[in-house]
């Protein structure tokens, strides 16, 4: 598995993580993807994703608590709670956008 940093579109305003598997077609899967990013709704984003994300949204209270949970179990594991809340992904910010 490798981690990327990639932006989708040269408009958008933010980069994003992708975890991928390592191989030869990498660049060849990502550029599909950018080619799904210029959407004016979603700009830099993959707008199937965007779409997925707010038609299977999990609830407020359920995600409060789904996020309470996890960040017991990053502390668990040794993670410290700063760290765990700067990895917060992007969905995170499409949430507070809303």
């Amino acid at each position: 598995m490798s981690c990327y940093v990639v932006k989708f579109h040269p408009g958008a305003s933010r980069a994003f993580r992708v975890d991928a598997p390592s191989g030869e077609k990498i660049d060849l899967a990502l550029s599909h993807a950018a080619g799904f990013s210029g959407s004016a709704e979603s700009l830099g984003y993959p707008h199937a994703l965007f779409r997925a994300h707010h038609e299977m949204k999990i609830g407020r209270d359920e995600g409060a608590l789904l996020r309470l949970w996890l960040m017991e179990e990053l502390g668990r594991s040794g993670m410290k709670i700063d760290e765990a809340w700067a990895s917060l992904d992007y969905h995170e910010i499409l949430d507070s956008n809303v």
